[in-house]
């Protein structure tokens, strides 16, 4: 880290990968997930930032089932 600037960024995309950790958790408990479900995100998260996170609300699966309800409808 050659500056300020540089470490405050590098810095505030590991608290963007914590706080999203924490979501995924957060959210994978209260739809029934357990652990094991949420760790490959949380690699994915914790290595590339974005990228668990989103491929966790990708997979998540909420959006699939609110489509077939109202298609259903």
């Amino acid at each position: 880290m050659s500056s300020p600037d540089t470490a405050q960024v590098v810095t505030d995309l590991y608290i963007l990968a914590v706080l999203a950790c924490i979501w995924i958790y957060q959210d994978a408990k209260k739809r029934g997930k357990g652990l094991k479900c949420t760790i490959p995100f949380f690699t994915l998260t914790v290595v590339f930032v974005s990228a668990g996170s989103l491929l966790y609300l990708v997979l998540r699966g909420e959006g699939r089932d609110r489509l077939n309800s109202d298609l259903k409808n």
